[in-house]
């Protein structure tokens, strides 16, 4: 699959300055992974097969084309959230990573593809939780691949404010994870809004979108300190 083929199974009407974008991103990608290993795809029919595509995706779980304030939670390479922010240049997007090379190589793409309100916190998302300067002050947050559903509830939830969304890409049968999530997810402020499956015009594979809402206040105490939502997930 190509951009175009991807523009059209999508529906995304991508301008030809966006597909250029998206080109020079997976060229820059490709050339770093080289040396920083940033990714497992090899070239470029993989990234758009596995990362753009999941990356659009979640324009399913939301509407996008207004301006909001989003972050990418364990941005990796930046999906979703570069693709996203190529799409609407009006998002302002913040991308969390702890990974020091994976930042330096998010910092090097918004320069070069020069992406206005786009930035890099080399932070892990518990530090970020707490932080006034994050806590409850995004519309969205977004996780690809990033923990099981409660321990990623507990890393997202408290960036987004009353009335905000996360949503996070999971697997092709997340019933027993959300089943297992619900009630960590009522701790943090939230509730399952919507689940919706998306499947790859190539492999068939079916994944699946889940979008909590949030609809009260986290308690202070969340998240918990470093590493402790891993070793002990909410139940």
């Amino acid at each position: 699959m190509n951009l175009e083929e991807l523009s059209e199974y999508l529906n995304l009407s991508l301008t030809n300055s966006q597909i250029t974008q998206l080109q020079r991103y997976i060229s820059e990608l490709l050339r770093w992974n080289k040396t920083a290993n940033l990714t497992s795809a090899e070239d470029e029919h993989q990234i758009i097969d596995k990362h753009l595509f999941s990356s659009f995706t979640f324009l399913q779980a939301r509407d996008l084309a207004q301006e909001l304030k989003i972050v990418d939670v364990g941005a990796g390479a930046g999906f979703p959230g570069i693709p996203l922010k190529i799409y609407n240049p009006r998002l302002n997007l913040t991308l969390i990573e702890a990974s020091q090379r994976k930042v330096h190589f998010l910092n090097h793409i918004i320069r070069t593809l020069e992406l206005d309100n786009a930035r890099v916190i080399n932070e892990r998302a518990e530090i970020c939780g707490k932080d006034e300067e994050h806590r409850e002050k995004y519309d969205l947050a977004l996780a690809r691949a990033l923990a099981p559903l409660a321990i990623m509830s507990e890393y997202c939830l408290p960036l987004v404010k009353i009335g905000g969304e996360v949503v996070a890409l999971k697997g092709t049968d997340p019933m027993n994870e959300v089943a297992e999530a619900t009630n960590a997810i009522s701790i943090l402020g939230g509730e399952i809004k919507d689940i919706k499956t998306v499947i790859s015009p190539t492999s068939l594979k079916k994944d699946n979108l889940i979008i909590i809402k949030k609809i009260k206040p986290t308690p202070g105490k969340y998240p918990r300190r470093v590493g402790i939502p891993k070793k002990r997930p909410l139940r």
